[in-house]
């Protein structure tokens, strides 16, 4: 899922 995907890189972008 491309989505989930995009999700994911912006959590990890993000750095909680």
């Amino acid at each position: 899922m491309a989505v989930l995907s995009f999700l994911t890189r912006y959590l990890f972008n993000h750095g909680c």
